[in-house]
């Protein structure tokens, strides 16, 4: 889930000071893998991690097929 905190993340400002990158909300993040999990896009991994089932691969390739289908008709 860190990884996903850092590509989430964005910069803070502080005043005057020099801006630095923060972390995303780990609770919103959690909660979204949490539904996605429920609708059984996503299943735990040997208690390691979640990875994608094989319904959500098929969801993210049907979707990637009608984006690159729709680019090349434009």
């Amino acid at each position: 889930m860190k990884e996903l905190r850092k590509a989430y993340g964005g910069r803070k400002v502080k005043d005057t000071r020099k801006s630095h990158t923060h972390l995303a909300s780990g609770a919103i993040i959690r909660r979204c893998l949490q539904q996605l999990q429920k609708a059984g896009l996503v299943e735990i991994y040997k208690k390691e991690g979640r990875i994608l089932s094989p319904k959500g691969r098929s969801l993210l390739d049907k979707t990637a097929a009608e984006i690159a289908k729709a680019q090349n008709r434009a």
